[in-house]
């Protein structure tokens, strides 16, 4: 039923509401010939995230506005946040949801035709019912990222803007088998697939209505254009082929050193078809009451095609071959005489690719943006020791890439920001990962993992065109990156307790998760403090019972978030135009009982 509800509403934020159903089938027409059917229904009706407003900026340019909800961005922002730590929030009065229905299907044919493996494997995907609504400033004084309030403005003059559909279908073909006396083992592959999106609705309002004005001192409001409240929209079809020949080649040159040398060639196509609207509506000459301005939250846009772009269609290719080399070194057996039962080193280089695309940052026309690649070196181990009782595992590793795709805010102009896709020129990070394993009671598990990541922008310089015609360049190299925490760790205790009636297993577990930068606009960092997430400890319990005389039943009691941390997970900030940060708190303290049958 959700962790959090609206103070207002009382509508319930963050459920779960999920049902599916899956069918199975293997099938042995031969001894040499097995194939995997897969068909699944999904449906999935629920709220959207609840977000808590913070006030950072209240010199930005939407905390001087009037919306056609009576008060202030501040207000409202304050109460957000003074209602979180109570499990309440404040959002968009009309309610936010989200809900998409899947059908899925898959097959995959494996043929062993003498000494080598055929494979075929196909996957289809169809999604529909969707609705995605959202709120941005995670106050009901805004509608920011609201598409269900754009979707009823387009419906309102008769634009069909619920029709949105996705289909993905793939197909892949391998090849495995060995040469030379098993010395070398080698996989061939080819691939495609092609996703369709139809009828994607884009776009912004403001506010309900599409309605912003500013307030006087006589207590009226003068209302600003319906163009700058109600941001023109855009009906959005996308279509994406790929094509892929791939290869890899392992050479065992011994029981102690192998050696793996692969690559992958591919092709990608992206295609865009825009149609845009714009608001049609004029504005008042005269300010208008307040009442007269919360009465505009029903308002519908009176909706046309834009005539100066009234469609635009783009479409671009990219190709790219990526390499991957390792070598591997297994432990000799005159190393495992001692503690040591085995161990494996590897050292191993990568390239990875990611294609480009098409972003609207601006309302009448598309901007692509390039591919995204990264070049990997990593060494790494696997060991096991103590006759089996522990197990450790650790790499260290850098990336560089080049053109790292980023989702950035932009200011368009002073009235006028929006959000899309760029590239930073160039980036690194480097980091090493550790994960421990213990046995060191019969029935006893301890469970030790931590990651450390440095990553930095080499150069990010975001140039872009304002809607005034000047070119503008914001210097974002010396921002952390977002998303991304320094530290993270995590740990669990374990114990199988077995008795004459029952197995009794209980469960301790935790995580750490260092702070995050949520900033998407260069204003964001000279805020630094306010887009920056605390760090956080979450601490789990779990108790299950698989009773003796029923086979195949469990049951388990758990506890999340047993200490009631409070803490915010995610979250996003623009802090030049917007001023607040819209952010999600962790879930609070919550328990459950799971149960399972397997016959």
């Amino acid at each position: 039923d959700g962790y959090m509800d609206d103070y207002n509403t009382g509508i319930d934020y963050g459920d779960t509401d999920r049902q599916a159903v899956v069918g199975q089938l293997r099938w042995f027409p031969t001894e040499d010939l097995t194939i995997d059917l897969i068909a699944l229904w999904g449906e999935r009706t629920e709220n959207s995230a609840p977000r808590t407003c913070l006030d950072v900026n209240p010199a930005s340019v939407l905390h001087g506005f009037a919306s056609t909800t009576p008060g202030t961005l501040s207000e409202y922002c304050t109460q957000s946040e003074s209602l979180a730590k109570d499990e309440k929030v404040i959002m968009d009065s009309t309610g936010l949801d989200f809900e998409v229905t899947n059908n899925l299907a898959g097959m995959t044919i494996n043929w062993d035709v003498g000494e080598v493996t055929l494979r075929s494997v196909t996957g289809y995907l169809y999604q529909d019912d969707l609705k995605r609504e959202n709120d941005t400033d995670g106050t009901p004084f805004l509608s920011l990222s609201n598409f269900g309030e754009v979707t009823r403005q387009l419906e309102g003059s008769g634009i069909d803007a619920t029709s949105e559909e996705r289909q993905f279908v793939s197909q892949e073909f391998n090849l495995f088998g060995s040469l030379f006396d098993d010395d070398v083992d080698y996989t061939f592959g080819i691939y495609g697939s092609n996703e369709t999106i139809d009828d994607q609705v884009e776009g912004q309002a403001l506010a309900l209505g599409g309605w912003v004005g500013f307030p006087l001192p006589d207590g009226t409001i003068s209302t600003l254009a319906p163009t700058v409240g109600f941001r023109p929209a855009q009906i959005v079809d996308f279509e994406s082929t790929s094509a892929a020949a791939f290869g890899q080649f392992i050479y065992h040159f011994s029981e102690m050193w192998q050696f793996t040398l692969g690559g992958r060639w591919t092709w990608e196509e992206k295609k865009i078809d825009q149609d845009n609207y714009l608001t049609t509506a004029d504005n008042f000459s005269d300010p208008i009451t307040r009442g007269q301005m919360t009465a505009l939250a029903d308002f519908l846009q009176p909706i046309g095609v834009n005539e100066d772009a009234p469609r635009l269609k783009e479409d671009d290719d990219w190709t790219e071959f990526t390499p991957t080399a390792t070598v591997t070194m297994f432990a000799p057996d005159s190393w495992t005489d001692g503690f040591l039962d085995s161990a494996m080193f590897y050292m191993t280089y990568s390239e990875g690719f990611k294609a480009g695309g098409f972003t609207s940052f601006e309302p009448d026309r598309t901007l692509p943006f390039d591919p995204e690649t990264v070049k990997n070196t990593e060494f790494g181990f696997k060991t096991e020791l103590f006759g089996q009782r522990v197990r450790v595992n650790g790499a260290i590793y850098s990336m560089d890439y080049d053109d790292m795709q980023l989702g950035v805010t932009r200011e368009l102009g002073e009235n006028d920001s929006v959000f899309g896709i760029t590239n930073a020129g160039s980036a690194e990070m480097q980091g090493v990962e550790l994960e421990v394993v213990m046995l060191p009671l019969e029935g006893l598990m301890i469970n030790l993992t931590g990651s450390y990541i440095d990553a930095s922008y080499n150069d990010f310089e975001d140039e872009f065109t304002n809607t005034a015609g000047n070119v503008k360049t914001a210097d974002r190299t010396d921002e952390p990156f977002s998303y991304v925490p320094e530290q993270t760790y995590s740990w669990a205790v374990q114990y199988d307790w077995d008795t004459d009636f029952a197995l009794i297993t209980p469960r301790v577990s935790g995580y750490y998760k260092d702070e995050v930068y949520i900033g998407l606009d260069p204003g964001s960092f000279v805020f630094e403090d306010g887009a920056t997430l605390d760090d956080y400890v979450v601490w789990n319990a779990r108790l299950a019972i698989q009773p003796t005389r029923i086979e195949g039943l469990e049951i388990a009691v758990y506890a999340q978030n047993l200490t009631d941390e409070f803490y915010y997970g995610t979250g996003t900030i623009e802090a030049a135009r917007l001023g607040v940060s819209s952010v999600i708190r962790g879930k609070p303290r919550n328990y459950g009982v799971d149960i399972f049958y397997r016959f």
